[in-house]
């Protein structure tokens, strides 16, 4: 399998080291980068060019929804095949068998149908 290369995007320090650590020990994933503000996240994932952004919503300078915005309209222009492509490559789909490996086991699967990291 493929290894999905993420970006987080996240402005506390404690919570954005805890998720990097939990995302690290997945063996299929790679923590690529981080940014601690909304523009810095925009600035990154241009560089990076991860295949997700784990970002949050209330972020200094730029908020999460905004960069995210500029995010998706920076790799529509860079990604000539389309909407499809845009989102496979930013990781909308096909995460689900992924994100099980980050439920303990026994755990059962949320009443979302998603897989949620510590269960539930």
């Amino acid at each position: 399998m493929e290894t999905l290369r993420i970006l987080i995007a996240e402005d506390h320090p404690l919570f954005r080291k805890g998720v990097i650590s939990l995302l690290s020990s997945v063996p299929d994933f790679e923590v690529v980068g981080e940014a601690t503000t909304g523009e810095e996240a925009v600035v990154r994932a241009e560089q990076l060019q991860p295949d997700v952004v784990l970002m949050d919503l209330q972020m200094p300078e730029v908020n999460g929804i905004e960069a995210t915005r500029r995010i998706l309209q920076q790799t529509e222009c860079a990604c000539p095949g389309g909407n499809a492509f845009r989102r496979r490559r930013l990781g909308v789909h096909g995460l689900e068998g992924r994100c099980s490996r980050l439920r303990p086991q026994g755990r059962p699967r949320g009443g979302d149908g998603a897989r949620h990291p510590g269960g539930g």
